[in-house]
């Protein structure tokens, strides 16, 4: 996904969504107020009617963000937001709500957010604007998508999909397809891969994007690991790299030498995949991903598992566990305690090992992945048995 920041998702709504151009007066206003305390602004968009307030409110909030003052630009686009439930059917509520989303689910709000990107969706819906109503759908699938709920990620950009012909921007397209493949792959359903990405490839390739590439490549990796060729995988893990040092892209980097890792892990060259996943970590880390660096470390872990080193996999597990619980990546969090479960139980501390795969089950329930949580089940009940007969003796 490329909404990754919390800047790169508000200056690429902006941009798609115009908020600072709807209005000029709106806009005017805005730039007035922005020199003037948060109390005296509000004030004043009180005296204004609720279109204008919106459009001015929430493009007040952006330029206190410019302006490095966080806690004043989130009242405001909050302000705006109230403003326009007086009028929920037009575009200016739709950018306050896309833009109070984009900030609800950077400060880990992430149900929240979600809510807030369908309501976008819908208030774009009801005043015709087709674009800015499938940007929102888009971005409301990667939320799913980090979250966890692939399913509704998947039907979320499946129905941008539908009505790809209402979108202009052709790298907008391209991230839709790359994502629409991407999901798929984790699903599964890898019958319509090569075609999507073979359509963000010849876009992003027209237009020099060596990030988009790099993505490409990466999924195609993926699609080829689903086919069970690891090899080919390989090479084109090795080209999605290739393209990311080239973008400078460091996130897009340590997916990659996060796939490289796994890949040799199923090659049952674990040392060699040691070094990609402590790579991954690294550059995970220096970027500030909790998420990237607890899913890299959880994966770390089942290596040194394998490889019979338990308390550097028990403390590399129980890090990764910190670091999604505080980026809310849900999924990747019950794997993790699958993974912690399965480590305490190689330690023989069955309580522990019996407490994670519940935590893991409770996750995957939450999440509506039953068959995941079908399969933790064995798990505990294994643990339980041992437990009981311990017990018994």
């Amino acid at each position: 996904m490329r909404i990754v920041t919390f800047w790169c998702a508000l200056f690429l709504i902006s941009a798609v969504a115009g908020i600072a151009t709807a209005n000029t007066d709106a806009d005017s206003l805005a730039r007035k107020l922005s020199e003037r305390s948060l109390d005296a602004a509000l004030a004043q968009l009180d005296q204004e009617t609720a279109t204008v307030a919106v459009e001015a409110a929430t493009e007040l909030g952006r330029r206190y963000f410019e302006a490095q003052r966080p806690a004043d630009a989130v009242a405001a686009v909050e302000y705006a937001v109230e403003r326009g439930r007086t009028e929920p059917s037009s575009e200016p509520y739709g950018n306050a709500l896309q833009m109070l989303g984009v900030i609800r689910y950077q400060s880990g709000q992430i149900r929240e957010a979600m809510g807030m990107m369908k309501q976008a969706g819908d208030a774009f819906a009801a005043a015709g604007a087709v674009e800015q109503e499938l940007l929102a759908r888009f971005t409301l699938s990667n939320f799913q998508h980090g979250y966890g709920m692939l399913q509704a990620a998947l039907s979320s950009v499946n129905q941008v999909l539908e009505r790809e012909k209402h979108i202009t921007d052709d790298m907008l397209l391209a991230d839709i397809l790359a994502e629409a493949a991407m999901l798929r792959y984790k699903l599964g359903r890898m019958e319509e891969i090569p075609e999507l990405l073979d359509r963000a490839e010849e876009i992003y390739a027209d237009s020099g994007d060596a990030d988009g590439l790099g993505r490409v490549y990466r999924t195609y990796g993926n699609y080829h690991i689903g086919l069970e060729s690891p090899q080919t995988a390989i090479e084109y893990y090795e080209r999605a790299a290739e393209q990311y040092e080239k973008s400078g892209n460091p996130h897009g980097y340590a997916n990659t030498s996060f796939n490289l890792g796994l890949t040799y892990v199923n090659l049952r060259r674990p040392g060699i995949a040691v070094e990609y996943l402590e790579n991954a970590i690294e550059n995970f880390a220096g970027i500030g991903s909790r998420a990237g660096a607890g899913m890299a470390g959880t994966e770390l872990g089942r290596v040194l598992l394998q490889l019979g080193r338990l308390d550097e996999a028990e403390q590399m597990v129980s890090q990764a566990i910190d670091h999604l619980r505080a980026s809310q990546s849900m999924r990747r969090l019950a794997q993790a305690y699958v993974v912690h479960g399965v480590v305490h139980e190689a330690r023989e501390d069955l309580g522990e090992a019996e407490r994670a795969y519940q935590d893991a089950i409770n996750l995957y329930e939450d999440l509506g992945i039953e068959h995941e949580a079908e399969g933790v089940r064995a798990h505990l009940d294994r643990v339980q048995t041992q437990r009981l007969e311990q017990q018994t003796i």
